[in-house]
């Protein structure tokens, strides 16, 4: 999964930036006890979804 993030993030050119903010919030996940290997399976899913799949976030309506 971890190359899936890498191939949408590298489209951007800010590899640098991605790899960032997912090491946060790996961090994060595992100061609140989560596994960091599954996290990250758990994030390249949700990258590859929104970036491959041609799915759009849904805009919250208030």
């Amino acid at each position: 999964m971890e190359e899936s993030w890498r191939q949408a993030s590298s489209k951007r050119s800010d590899c640098g930036g991605m790899e960032k903010l997912i090491s946060m919030l790996l961090d994060a996940l595992a100061d609140q006890g989560f596994d960091k290997d599954a996290s990250l399976d758990v994030i390249g899913d949700l990258i590859a979804r929104y970036t491959e799949g041609g799915r759009k976030f849904r805009v919250r309506r208030t």
